[in-house]
């Protein structure tokens, strides 16, 4: 689907970036030890916690100099062309990185079964019976060229900020396990999908 790659790539953008990772590291925060606090103040140290983030920040910055109009320098461009292109590198080393020396416990196997077989399998189930109901619901049909991309999206394996993202909780080798699986075992899962 080459002429609709980049529509559908915007759009898991904005939504992994505005919603899913957002509304992710906001379940994450909330789970981790804290005073108790009234539920305001507490849902403040949540936000306050996700908007710390490198990541979040840069997102927000971005979509201010999009909305802007502003356009970069061209050298500034440049640069951040060069960076885009060099990031699947460094986190694919970081996560190959993160790999060494994970210890192994009893149960770590069905736990990474679990994740793939969630993200390989159920996804695309869910997002199939999604797609199928929002007609029945009385919302608007997804479009019928955007129905495969939609599948093949979510069947693909974990992101891989996922054990980046994992690693501030102390949980980077037990993220990049799954992510491993999941991506070696896409290769089945996917051609399956498209023979489909």
């Amino acid at each position: 689907y080459p002429d609709l790659a980049g529509t559908v790539l915007t759009m898991q953008v904005v939504i992994e970036n505005f919603l899913s990772i957002p509304l992710g590291l906001m379940a994450v925060e909330s789970t981790t030890p804290r005073v108790r606090a009234e539920p305001l103040r507490l849902l403040v140290q949540i936000l306050g916690g996700v908007l710390r983030r490198p990541m979040v920040q840069a997102v927000i910055l971005g979509l201010i100099v999009n909305l802007s109009g502003i356009h970069l320098p061209q050298a500034v461009g440049h640069m951040v062309s060069i960076l885009a292109v060099s990031t699947s590198a460094v986190a694919l080393f970081y996560i190959g990185g993160t790999l060494v020396g994970v210890p192994h416990e009893r149960g770590d196997g069905l736990f990474v079964g679990l994740v793939v077989t969630v993200k390989l399998i159920a996804m695309p189930l869910i997002a199939f019976g999604l797609s199928a109901a929002l007609p029945h619901l009385g919302m608007p049909a997804v479009a019928t060229v955007l129905a495969v991309p939609l599948l093949i999206s979510a069947a693909m394996p974990t992101m891989g900020i996922f054990p980046i993202l994992a690693q501030d909780y102390g949980e980077g080798g037990v993220a990049a396990v799954p992510l491993l699986v999941a991506t070696v075992v896409s290769f089945f899962t996917i051609s399956a999908l498209l023979a489909l």
